[in-house]
């Protein structure tokens, strides 16, 4: 059993971490319902950060675009902000370890290509700055075995990897979605406990388990059984629809 998001939701947070892929996206589109909360959320002074998987070239385009506090992305690799009308960039890794890790990374491809051939990379890998993707529900679907085979590939070289609904990450080092968020969350003065995260998958895990109040989606239903620790409250709508109706529960006065 599982809390549904209540109408009004318990308190105001200053701070908002979201997933993208099937959090304020749906059916692979941006709702209109969705966009136009990260903008109520913002005029109400509510900073919004989206921690995705996505790659750096499409943090790069959000952080810019977007009426966000900042992008983190590529799984807890990277720190994309505006500031005075230019877009920093803080990593996690130094430039020669995220080197040497996608050489590790390249090494990787190749046993899978072997193991599981008919797996495909996403096709934004040539945006990626520090991990890679493989495609299991965008544009190429793949089977649970295979899947499993994948993550285990990944477990047996001691490299990080996880499924969301549309991919498989991956990369080498020990940041995640949590450990990057609670980095900035200092950054910015601001206690766990005032803000909440909202996801839809078991690759927002990491955040599902240690962060205080949480969200899901209600297409996260699929995935409670897989998941260590489930969201405080879901809600009654999937994807950005449910993000819309999550920010409408914060802005209710």
């Amino acid at each position: 059993m599982f809390t549904s998001l209540p109408p009004k939701f318990p308190f105001t947070p200053r701070c908002i971490f979201t997933d993208i892929d099937d959090t304020l996206t749906f059916d692979g589109q941006l709702p209109q319902e969705a966009f136009t909360a990260l903008h109520h959320l913002r005029d109400e002074g509510i900073k919004v950060i989206p921690v995705t998987g996505a790659c750096g070239g499409w943090c790069d385009c959000i952080a810019r675009t977007w009426p966000v506090e900042a992008v983190i992305g590529e799984n807890g690799a990277f720190i994309m902000r505006m500031a005075d009308g230019h877009l920093n960039r803080n990593f996690m890794q130094d430039e020669q370890s995220r080197q040497d890790n996608l050489h590790l990374l390249g090494e990787l491809i190749a046993q899978i290509k072997v193991d599981v051939p008919d797996a495909h990379l996403t096709g934004d890998c040539q945006y990626r700055i520090t991990d890679i993707a493989y495609d299991i529900g965008q544009d190429y679907s793949l089977s649970k075995s295979k899947i499993k085979t994948i993550l285990k590939i990944c477990e047996t070289r001691g490299v990080q990897a996880r499924a969301s609904s549309i991919h498989i990450n991956i990369w080498t080092g020990d940041h995640s979605k949590y450990s990057t968020s609670a980095h900035y969350l200092e950054q910015l003065a601001i206690s766990e406990e005032e803000t909440v995260f909202i996801g839809d998958s078991p690759n927002d895990e990491s955040m599902f388990v240690n962060w205080q109040t949480t969200v899901g989606v209600a297409n996260i239903i699929d995935f409670l059984p897989n998941l260590k620790k489930q969201p405080t409250y879901i809600t009654r709508l999937p994807g950005g629809f449910g993000f819309a109706e999550f920010a409408e529960s914060i802005l209710k006065k």
